[in-house]
C-alpha cells in the first residue's frame, strides 16, 4: 500500500505540469466590430502561436501555468 501511495505522489507533479488549456476566441476591430482575419496570436514566454481564420476565430493549446 505504501508503494502505491509513493508512486502516486511521485507522478502528481508531472501530471500538474503536463496539463494544458485551450485558448479560443475571436479577434474583432475595436471601432467597427468586424472580425479580423489573419491576425497573429502569440502566447507570452513561448514559441507557440496561431493565426485567426477568415472569420477572426482562433484556437490553440497552452500550458496551464502561463503568467
Amino acid at each position: 500500500m505504501r508503494k502505491i501511495v509513493f508512486y502516486i505522489l511521485m507522478l502528481f507533479p508531472v501530471i500538474l505540469v503536463a496539463q494544458e488549456i485551450t485558448l479560443k476566441g475571436t479577434v474583432i476591430d475595436r471601432d467597427s466590430k468586424t472580425p479580423l482575419p489573419g491576425v497573429s496570436i502569440l502566447i507570452k514566454k513561448t514559441s507557440k502561436g496561431v493565426f485567426s481564420d477568415f472569420d477572426g476565430n482562433f484556437e490553440t493549446a497552452a500550458n496551464n501555468n502561463i503568467d
